[in-house]
């Protein structure tokens, strides 16, 4: 027990947590939406722990030098005394991510800055509801799958490119998986990844996690050779989606380019710093 939060044993106690809160709840909401697999691994490397209240509960999970917090909430009323009873509990620093259409978020972050929390970022999905038949294969180069002995370089690549606090990067376990699965395509120069394309398909729907291509080679149609390989290698799928940082206006653009749009959810980060 750490600060009043429980380490979750058993996934299973997630479950009763939420249909605990959920039941006879007046406007039940919450910010966690990982899949049964995805808990079912937190629990196994022991990163989830656990603080129930009578109509609201609070998951908080281990991410580097930092936490994730998560709630399950009978009504906006409940996270909001939930999150004053509780936030005391937690250490260093926090993120959660408040997810949904503008009205509903803006709720959220009421609360949210009621108990502490602070603005970082906002994210917005894009969309793109069904597969492109105008594209084909770049003859430039090759791309390829990632290997296992790319795990290394795979991460450090995405932690140069990305923001840790706001973009849910991969821990070196599920970077892994993405490579057995065959989920991250890979451009290499001179046998080291140089752009990769990380994706994860479910029936007829792919998402996209992170498509970058190193500084050293931009500008050699990396990227576009890597979008257009994932596109046509999914032609069954009617529907993608993907999260991008609000004001990284040069990757909206260039996902514009490929068909995407914005929908109207976002994801407003906030962040909670404690001082030691």
């Amino acid at each position: 027990m750490i600060g009043g939060f429980d380490k979750i044993l058993d996934v299973n106690v997630i479950g009763d947590a939420m249909e605990n809160v959920k039941s006879g709840a007046p406007a039940y909401c919450t910010n966690l939406f990982a899949s049964q697999g995805q808990l079912t691994k937190w629990v196994k490397n022991g990163y989830l722990r656990l603080c129930v209240g009578t109509d609201a509960a609070l998951l908080n999970r281990e991410d580097q030098t930092f936490s994730h917090l998560y709630f399950l909430a009978a009504s906006l009323d409940s996270l909001q005394r939930c999150l004053k009873e509780r936030m005391m509990a937690l250490s260093g620093t926090v993120v959660m991510d408040l997810v949904g259409a503008l009205g509903s978020v803006a709720e959220l972050c009421k609360i949210a800055y009621a108990a502490g929390f602070l603005p970082y970022k906002r994210l917005i999905r894009m969309k793109r509801l069904h597969s492109p038949t105008d594209l084909a294969h770049s003859g430039d180069t090759t791309v390829g799958f990632g290997k296992p002995d790319d795990a290394d370089r795979i991460s450090e690549m995405l932690h140069e490119a990305f923001d840790p606090l706001c973009e849910q990067l991969p821990g070196m376990d599920e970077i892994y998986e993405a490579i057995q699965n065959h989920s991250i395509l890979i451009i290499r120069v001179e046998e080291e990844p140089g752009a990769l394309l990380h994706f994860e398909t479910q029936g007829r729907s792919s998402r996209i996690r992170y498509w970058l291509v190193t500084p050293a080679e931009q500008g050699k149609g990396f990227g576009s050779a890597l979008m257009r390989h994932y596109l046509d290698m999914h032609v069954e799928v009617r529907r993608f989606t993907l999260w991008v940082r609000e004001e990284n206006e040069p990757a909206i653009s260039k996902y514009q380019h490929y068909g995407f749009t914005c929908d109207d959810l976002i994801d407003q980060v906030v962040t909670l710093s404690f001082v030691s």
